[in-house]
């Protein structure tokens, strides 16, 4: 009898002890938080340096966990908790160094402090947010469940003010390194530069001297065959090189954004526009390396056909 009640015992708690992790895990995060918030806001300097860039990337995380925090409240799960909590946890701390190291490079005072604060609101409110989750598990009620909504679009303004401060920092060109608009710009101007290198490639190589009769009174074949190709090399360098302008036309004109993310329309277009750039270039070196085989004679006749196909 004492057994079977010993045993019963040790299975309640193990069933409490499940339900309660996530639970545990939240109010581990929450005061964790809330001691990284009063170390970051001590006058103690930043251990490590930060540009604006890495703090616009610190916020990302930031997004997500939010997203992944309202999810939990919404579901109560406690596996979903657990995860929120850990994301919330990481993704805070590393938005508060970062800021702090990304505020010490500011050139005045007043934006160093602007910078600070808007690190600190968005801790804040991020714990808040984490707050009204450990509340919706103990009491999910859908008053509580609709208040994990409006806090999360107050943190979505803290990060706005971040990325705000972050561009003041950079100053008024800095540019996002992940935007896909300015990463298509970067890689039409590397298959540029790539297809005037292999412009330049084609016209050093000579024909081979021929003894066989020649086609037209000023060019035997192999000449007929280099120039044909160092026109096609320069009409695709023309080619990115316009695309390359058109796309910043259209950025200029507003008919393109000129901040876009890969999942828009705007950012599967400069994936294409990305793509084709590339197969661009590969197809004019493989025309140059072709034509560089035909002259040295090692060229496969139906190599040099299919090219154009490309």
């Amino acid at each position: 009898m004492v057994t079977n009640v010993t045993s019963l015992l040790k299975t309640v708690k193990s069933v409490e002890d499940e339900h309660s992790r996530g639970t545990r895990a939240l109010e581990s995060t929450i005061e964790a938080i809330a001691q990284e918030i009063r170390a970051y806001d001590s006058s103690d300097p930043p251990m490590r340096s930060a540009t604006a860039e890495d703090l616009v990337r610190a916020t990302k995380p930031v997004t997500l966990a939010t997203a992944k925090a309202v999810a939990s409240g919404k579901s109560c799960k406690q596996e979903d908790i657990i995860v929120a909590a850990n994301m919330g946890r990481k993704a805070i701390f590393d938005l508060l160094m970062v800021a702090k190291a990304a505020a010490y490079t500011s050139e005045t005072q007043k934006l160093k402090q602007e910078t600070l604060v808007s690190g600190h609101n968005c801790a804040v409110h991020f714990r808040e947010l984490l707050q009204m989750v450990h509340q919706v598990v103990q009491k999910p009620t859908s008053e509580n469940k609709q208040q994990l909504g409006t806090i999360s679009r107050t943190i979505a303004l803290s990060v706005q003010e971040v990325v705000s401060c972050a561009e003041s920092l950079k100053g008024a060109d800095w540019e996002d390194p992940d935007d896909p608009m300015i990463i298509a710009e970067n890689e039409l101007l590397g298959a540029a530069n790539s297809i005037d290198a292999a412009a330049k490639k084609l016209a050093n190589l000579k024909p081979r001297i021929s003894k066989h009769h020649e086609t037209d009174e000023s060019l035997n074949f192999d000449e007929m065959i280099l120039e044909a190709a160092k026109s096609i090399a320069a009409a695709t360098s023309a080619l990115v090189k316009a695309a390359s302008a058109a796309q910043r036309e259209l950025v200029a004109a507003g008919k393109v954004g000129s901040h876009t993310v890969c999942t828009t329309d705007d950012g599967q277009w400069s994936e294409g526009l990305i793509s084709a750039a590339k197969l661009v270039a590969a197809a004019t070196h493989s025309l140059v390396e072709a034509a560089n085989s035909l002259v040295s004679r090692t060229c496969i006749g139906r190599k040099l056909i299919s090219l154009p196909n490309k």
